[in-house]
C-alpha cells in the first residue's frame, strides 16, 4: 500500500505541476485579453470619432447640396426672367421704331 501511495503522490505532483502551468498560461492569457480589451476600447473610441466626423461631413454635404440646388434654381429663374425682359425690351424697341417710322423720323426699311 505504501508503494501505491507513492505512485498516487507522484501522479498528484505531476497533476499539480500541470495545473500550475495551466494557471500560469491562463494568467498570461488574461493579461493579454485585458490589453486587447484596452486596445479595442481605444479603437472603438477612434471609430466613434470617425463616425462623428463622417456624420458632420454628411451634414455639410447635404447643406452644400441644398445650397447648390438653390443657386441652380435661382440662376434658372434669373435666366428665364432675363429672357422675358429681353423680349419686352425687343418689343418696346420695335414699338419705338414703328412710332418713329410713323412720324417719319426713321426709315422703315
Amino acid at each position: 500500500m505504501d508503494e501505491n501511495m507513492k505512485l498516487i503522490m507522484t501522479e498528484f505532483a505531476k497533476l499539480n505541476e500541470r495545473m500550475t502551468s495551466i494557471e500560469t498560461a491562463i494568467s498570461k492569457l488574461d493579461k493579454r485579453m485585458t490589453k486587447t480589451e484596452e486596445e479595442l476600447a481605444q479603437v472603438n473610441s477612434r471609430f466613434g470619432m470617425f463616425e462623428l466626423n463622417a456624420d458632420k461631413a454628411q451634414d455639410n454635404y447635404e447643406k452644400l447640396e441644398a445650397c447648390l440646388l438653390t443657386v441652380a434654381s435661382d440662376v434658372k429663374n434669373g435666366l428665364y426672367k432675363s429672357k422675358h425682359q429681353f423680349r419686352l425690351i425687343e418689343e418696346q424697341g420695335n414699338a419705338i421704331i414703328k412710332v418713329l417710322g410713323y412720324k417719319g423720323l426713321v426709315p422703315l426699311e
